[in-house]
């Protein structure tokens, strides 16, 4: 239980910086076109962007996960 007149701080949670410009497929293998913000990364699943892995590539969305397993989508804007 805290103590009267302290608060308990709520956990930060930060968003990757990261942009889904495009997803391509050629021979069954889909590769996602992803950018930073200052370089565009070309990736798989399995690959890693910006500290995050890609844990799925779909039609329409990329999903990452970073190192404690929690998982973004990003989506074509």
């Amino acid at each position: 239980r805290p103590r009267e007149g302290f608060a308990l701080a709520a956990p930060v949670v930060t968003t990757p910086s990261l942009r889904l410009s495009g997803i391509g497929s050629t021979g069954g293998v889909r590769t996602a076109v992803i950018a930073d913000g200052t370089t565009v990364h070309l990736v798989k699943v399995g690959e890693t962007v910006g500290g995050y892995a890609v844990v799925e590539i779909s039609d329409e969305a990329v999903t990452i996960a970073d190192a404690s397993g929690a998982q973004w989508k990003l989506r074509m804007k």
